[in-house]
């Protein structure tokens, strides 16, 4: 495994310019990470202001949501032979210089890597507020129904992967917001999953894609998720 042969994935969707200062970052960090920027159907198209050699660019017209754009990204991983693939959100909130952390996991034998937001918490605002109450919930029913040590932040969307996780999930069908459905399945199929601790910047850029509506979809397909699991372990173990 090489340590610099990864594609660093950033999902965009109305991110606008500040996807140019996110790669212009990336880019300066280490040269030889390849660069893949997924615009999910956006108004406001990405337009690169700066020549980057390893910069790949996929525009959809149709907004797919960050499951299809994971999927789009772990199959251009494999196709093209990269080592790790590290997805970081668009906004500018995740710590781009603690990607060389993710990857030196991932070379000490981890098969995913995510960051968990130790401040993710902080924050008086009612969508701040739901957010954590919706991440101490995650924890909560993962740690019950798979009775594993799981990554403390299951919504986080700072992770990496290396072959033999993004193989598997390839085959996987992942919803619109995948993080903790990623992390479940990886858990639950027994992967080598590790940690991080980052610090995430505060939001100055776009919106977050997780109105309130949404935030109480999300916990109802994570509960779906979770019944599906926990019926199957059920099924298997009447079958012996």
């Amino acid at each position: 495994m090489n340590k610099n042969n990864v594609v660093v994935m950033i999902p965009s969707y109305n991110e606008g310019d500040i996807i140019n200062l996110i790669c212009d970052n990336i880019n300066k960090l280490n040269p030889l990470y390849t660069i893949l920027v997924l615009d999910d159907g956006s108004k406001n198209v990405f337009k690169p202001k700066k020549k980057i050699k390893n910069l790949y660019i996929y525009n959809s017209k149709i907004n797919y949501g960050l499951g299809v754009t994971t999927n789009i990204a772990i199959n251009f991983m494999l196709k093209n032979k990269f080592d790790f693939l590290v997805r970081i959100d668009g906004d500018n909130q995740h710590p781009i210089d603690c990607i060389p952390k993710l990857i030196e996991k991932m070379m000490d034998g981890s098969d995913f890597c995510v960051g968990t937001r130790v401040n993710a918490e902080i924050g008086v605002t009612i969508r701040q507020k739901l957010n954590k109450y919706i991440k101490r919930y995650f924890n909560f029913m993962g740690k019950i129904l798979i009775s594993r040590d799981i990554p403390s932040d299951l919504s986080s969307g700072f992770m990496a992967f290396n072959q033999k996780s993004a193989m598997y999930l390839s085959s996987q069908v992942l919803d619109r917001y995948p993080e903790p459905e990623i992390i479940m399945l990886l858990t639950i199929k027994k992967f080598n999953v590790n940690e991080i601790m980052i610090e995430q910047f505060p939001r100055k850029f776009g919106v977050s894609s997780i109105k309130y509506f949404r935030g109480v979809l999300l916990v109802y397909k994570f509960n779906v998720f979770l019944l599906n699991n926990f019926l199957s372990k059920v099924i298997k173990l009447c079958k012996l």
